[in-house]
């Protein structure tokens, strides 16, 4: 086996050594001996000391404002605040009495609106809910038609239009007839399920 000898130390290495250990330059002819004669010695125990805390607490000192006095820069504000204050007859703020005039102000409630919003599938579930039902033999009590439509729809997009108010719009019928197809498999669904699953 070959034994791997560890590299010499430079004069290099050396001056790099005695910059981190002693913060000063020693001469670059000095031997690696010579380096780390003049190194610091590691401190030992019984030469730390560490600073004792005093027996008495440090006095903390408490400023506190002298209200009593008068301060002349204080009230030479005060009264120049005042002075503008009166000159723009600006009263003083004071509680005030509740206002009549929010009373006496009529609220107007909007005008009923003329149109309403509308789901195409929910109308179209409605209408052919019980015919559906009653040609599977399922109950038709409220509770199982709840669960019937909202399985349907739940399956189903949401299609809104808006229509008059009281009035079938032409585009109900339109929407209606356009995703029927849709619809009634769904329902179909819905009622096989609710047949297979009732909850009473």
């Amino acid at each position: 086996m070959r034994r791997h000898d560890m590299p010499k130390k430079t004069n290099k290495t050396n001056h790099v050594l005695n910059l981190l250990v002693n913060g000063n330059q020693v001469k670059s002819d000095a031997s690696p001996s010579e380096v780390l004669q003049s190194a610091p010695q590691p401190i030992t125990g019984s030469q730390m000391t560490v600073p004792q805390a005093s027996a008495s607490p440090a006095a903390i000192r408490i400023v506190e404002s002298d209200q009593g006095i008068n301060h002349p820069i204080a009230d030479a504000i005060k009264v120049s605040l005042e002075q503008e204050v009166a000159l723009m007859g600006i009263q003083p703020k004071s509680p005030a009495p509740p206002q009549e005039e929010e009373s006496s102000e009529k609220i107007v409630p909007d005008k009923e609106l003329d149109y309403q919003f509308v789901n195409v599938m929910e109308i179209t579930v409605k209408e052919n809910l019980l015919d559906y039902m009653e040609r599977f033999g399922l109950c038709t009590c409220l509770r199982c038609q709840a669960d019937v439509m909202a399985l349907a729809l739940t399956r189903l997009p949401a299609k809104y239009i808006v229509v008059p108010q009281n009035a079938v719009s032409p585009l109900l019928n339109f929407f209606s007839g356009k995703y029927k197809v849709s619809i009634m498999t769904e329902l179909t669904k819905a009622c096989f399920q609710i047949l297979d699953n009732p909850r009473h």
